[in-house]
């Protein structure tokens, strides 16, 4: 039986942790030991490098601060973008982040908690002391009296502070619950935790100036303002800042020919070229690319996006960019009932007579089609309904 090598010699090798494809062991090293593993060379060593890496990837920006819901942010961003995870990875990426994100919203919770008792530490006390400085004086009892009329109308202010903040913390729960609920949906990450963590700052600044926080989780938005509401104009205000562009297999920034970062260095080139006004800047917030060739590109504002949705401004950012790329309108689909069936939707003449009876701009309709065809339809049938797609967001609800 051969003996066991001595336990520092050359030939004594590193115990290293079995896994499978499903679980992992902790391997019970810390941190510093892992990073600096010889086993998984990398030159992302230290905090400078990790965040150059992420910067240049543009999974965080210059400006951003490094906190946890921007790292929460960017693990969710690379689970959706990254072309080679598998589901498994995938999972434990997202479970990282959503724990991540929870953790941080804990600890931001019990930072105001903290913030509010600091508060009330001291008129507390201050009071505590005016009471029992007045109970020694005995030829005071009409000061005495006030005094602690003051101070139980104090005590009842501070009461119904106290149950204000209450009811704010009470509707600040279903928005982190909806937040939680649509971290699926990768396009609202952003906007989501963005517009969470802005109501946070604004709860903390205006605690000092209002009675409590109801009052400045409400500032700005109307009475019936639900959290429905708060979703939609959401969603509507990140795809005013997109534009879609359809890529050709064969074109040079089709996907597989370039990395995420050479696709975001080229539209940022085609972007350089444009004549844009003094006013008026062209910021990418960040770009996706789809395996099927289909790109989003989302700008810091919505005025940035319109601009570059110009026919003369679109047509020069697609020969700078790819001449067999296609920007792509984003349409609203709208049922019209009723229609006769003599209409022919392939005649742009009937078509542009359709935008005039609805007081609809020319160029209004994408395009038009039967939802039953007309071949199928009985011979005494006289109408039948349509599907249009239409432009403008506008008008599909005044179609609706």
């Amino acid at each position: 039986m051969a003996a066991e090598p001595p336990e520092n010699s050359q030939n004594t090798r590193i115990a290293r942790l079995k896994c499978n494809a499903v679980t992992f062991k902790p391997s019970k090293r810390s941190i510093p030991e892992l990073i600096n593993d010889l086993a998984n060379l990398s030159t992302i060593i230290d905090e400078h490098t990790a965040r150059v890496e992420l910067e240049s990837r543009l999974f965080i920006t210059r400006a951003a601060e490094t906190s946890i819901d921007t790292l929460a942010t960017a693990l969710l961003n690379f689970s959706a973008q990254a072309p080679s995870l598998t589901p498994m990875h995938v999972d434990v990426i997202r479970a990282i982040a959503i724990l991540l994100f929870k953790t941080d919203h804990d600890q931001k919770a019990r930072n105001i908690s903290n913030a509010i008792c600091s508060l009330l530490e001291h008129p507390i006390n201050k009071l505590s002391k005016l009471v029992d400085n007045n109970t020694n004086e005995e030829n005071s009892n009409q000061n005495l009296n006030e005094t602690i009329k003051k101070a139980e109308a104090t005590i009842n202010k501070l009461s119904t502070s106290m149950k204000m903040i209450k009811e704010s913390v009470d509707q600040l729960a279903p928005t982190i619950k909806m937040i939680q609920n649509n971290l699926n949906e990768t396009t609202n990450i952003n906007s989501h935790l963005e517009k969470m963590q802005q109501e946070m700052v604004n709860l903390v600044k205006t605690t000092n100036q209002n009675t409590g926080y109801k009052t400045a989780l409400l500032t700005g938005m109307n009475k019936d303002t639900n959290d429905q509401s708060i979703c939609i104009a959401a969603r509507d205000a990140i795809k005013a800042r997109q534009l879609l562009i359809n890529v050709a297999f064969d074109g040079p920034v089709a996907p597989g020919k370039v990395s995420h970062a050479q696709l975001v260095k080229k539209i940022k080139v085609a972007l350089s070229s444009l004549t844009a006004s003094d006013t008026l800047e062209l910021n990418i917030h960040s770009v996706t690319q789809y395996c099927n060739g289909g790109t989003i590109l989302e700008m810091m504002t919505s005025e940035a996006a319109e601009y570059l949705k110009k026919s003369n401004i679109k047509e020069e950012f697609i020969k700078n960019l790819d001449l067999k790329a296609v920007v792509k309108d984003r349409g609203y689909p709208v049922v019209i009932q009723f229609v006769p069936l003599t209409f022919n939707p392939d005649s742009k003449s009937q078509i542009q007579e359709l935008e005039k009876e609805n007081d609809w701009e020319h160029g209004t309709i994408s395009s038009v089609r039967w939802i039953k065809p007309p071949n199928k339809c009985t011979n005494n049938q006289q109408v039948a309904h349509l599907m249009a797609v239409l432009k403008n967001p506008t008008n599909s609800n005044e179609g609706i």
